[in-house]
C-alpha cells in the first residue's frame, strides 16, 4: 500500500480530496431533528373522593392502584400524586408500546383493584364506607324478607295452610314493629351523621386564618395570598 501511494502520489491525492468532499457535503446537507418522533404511551389515572386527606388518598387509593399497575406489561415507570380529594397515577409505558393495549391494559387493572362482589354492584372510589354499609344492608335486608317469603310459601304447601291468627301476628310485627324500629334507627343514624358534619364544619372553620394578602386573585391556579410550593405535596416516583 504504501509504495503503491508513492508510486501514485496525484491519485490518492485525488482519492483523498473527493473523499473529504463527499463527506462535508453529506454533512451539511443531512437534515437535522432536535425532536425526532418519539411514541411514548402515557397512561392518567384520576381517582376523586371529596373530602379526604392525602395521607388516606395515598394508602387507600394510589397505593393499591400503584401495586395492581405494576402488574402490567411493557410498563417503563409509573408517577403519582395525593392531593386533598384526588389521586392522580401516570403510567408511562415503554417507547411504542401500544397506546390501545395501554389503555385496556390499565382499565382491566384498575377493574381488578376491586373485589368480585363490588364489580357485581358497580361500588367505584366515590361510595364512602357508609354508601357501602348502606348497600350491604339494604341487600341483605332484601334477601332476609325473601327468604321468609319462600319459606311460607313451602310451609303452605308441605304443612298446609297458615291460621288467621298466625297471619294477624305476622302482619302486625311487620307492619308495625319493624316499621316502628327502622324509623327510630333512622332518626338516630340522621341526627348523629348531621351532628358530625356539623362538628367537622365548624372545627375547619375554626383552623381558618384570614391572609390580608389574599384579596380572592387566583393566578396559575393559586390565591395572590397562597405559597404554592408550600402547599404542593412532592411527587412520587415508583
Amino acid at each position: 500500500m504504501t509504495r503503491f501511494a508513492l508510486k501514485f502520489p496525484y491519485f490518492v491525492i485525488v482519492v483523498c480530496l473527493m473523499t473529504i468532499v463527499v463527506g462535508v457535503t453529506s454533512v451539511v446537507r443531512m437534515p437535522v431533528d432536535l425532536f425526532p418522533p418519539i411514541n411514548i404511551p402515557v397512561v392518567v389515572v384520576a381517582t376523586f373522593f371529596a373530602g379526604m386527606p392525602p395521607e388516606q388518598i395515598e394508602n387507600d387509593i394510589s397505593g393499591r392502584f400503584e401495586r395492581f399497575f405494576t402488574l402490567g406489561s411493557g410498563i417503563d415507570h409509573i408517577e403519582s400524586r395525593s392531593l386533598p380529594g384526588v389521586s392522580l397515577i401516570k403510567v408511562y409505558f415503554q417507547p411504542g408500546f401500544n397506546a390501545d393495549t395501554a389503555v385496556s391494559q390499565i382499565a382491566n387493572l384498575a377493574a381488578a383493584n376491586r373485589p368480585w362482589y363490588e364489580r357485581l354492584f358497580d361500588v367505584d372510589d366515590n361510595f364512602t364506607r357508609g354508601d357501602k354499609r348502606l348497600l350491604y344492608g339494604t341487600l341483605v335486608w332484601n334477601v332476609f324478607w325473601q327468604i321468609v317469603a319462600v319459606s311460607i310459601l313451602l310451609w303452605t304447601i308441605f304443612r298446609g295452610r297458615l291460621s288467621a291468627n298466625w297471619w294477624f301476628n305476622y302482619s302486625i310485627v311487620v307492619n308495625v314493629c319493624i316499621a316502628i324500629v327502622l324509623a327510630v334507627v333512622t332518626t338516630i343514624w340522621f341526627a348523629f351523621g348531621v351532628t358530625r358534619d356539623l362538628r367537622r364544619l365548624f372545627v375547619s372553620l375554626g383552623e381558618v386564618h384570614r391572609n390580608d394578602a389574599d384579596d380572592g386573585t387566583v393566578r396559575n391556579h393559586h390565591n395572590l395570598g397562597e405559597d404554592p410550593a408550600a402547599t404542593a405535596p412532592p411527587e412520587k416516583r415508583v
